[in-house]
């Protein structure tokens, strides 16, 4: 029950000082009160079109989300795997993670069809995280274990499913975690 109320506490200090930001700015158009917001919810909560529109983003958004994921193990992949693929595709990742999404988002808005902004916006913003941790997964996987695992013959497949993909696992989940 404590927890509750600290919780309560939070959002109503929040909520003061988002009221004190308004009336201090003195314009709805750049900061409305609270209550305006809310009020603005029920009315579009209860058009269909907004529902749609909010439903067809959110999937816009998963979209880029797994491409960006794919992508970004395949290139932790290329790149943990080869040194001359880690050499060529090293500067993209620096360009990616150095360039604001904002000015993505605006070349996105001149160059693609509006339904495809969030869904490159969210790859952008997902790709260098699960990249470099992913990659950082690979790079720390045990070496010892690895040579043992050639040793004694075990198929690639059984490597990637039992050596790999469990000392991945957690650097993909934080990459995912964080990116989301």
């Amino acid at each position: 029950m404590k927890r509750f109320f600290e919780h309560v506490f939070v959002l109503i200090f929040w909520l003061l000082v988002w009221v004190c930001i308004a009336a201090a700015v003195g314009s709805e158009l750049l900061v409305p009160f609270p209550t305006a917001v809310f009020l603005k919810i029920i009315e579009l909560c209860r058009k269909s079109s907004f529902w749609l529109s909010a439903i067809t983003s959110l999937f816009r958004v998963a979209e880029g989300f797994l491409l960006g994921s794919a992508v970004g193990v395949l290139m932790a992949v290329l790149t943990a795997k080869s040194r001359l693929a880690s050499l060529f595709l090293r500067p993209l990742l620096s360009l990616i993670k150095a360039t604001p999404v904002a000015s993505f988002i605006i070349l996105a808005v001149i160059w693609l069809e509006f339904g495809k902004v969030p869904v490159l916006t969210s790859m952008l913003v997902v790709i260098p995280t699960v990249w470099a941790n992913v990659e950082k997964g690979i790079l720390s996987t045990d070496k010892k274990l690895l040579i043992m695992a050639h040793g004694f013959s075990v198929p690639e497949s059984r490597i990637l499913s039992g050596i790999y993909i469990p000392t991945v696992r957690p650097y993909f989940l934080a990459a995912v975690n964080s990116a989301m």
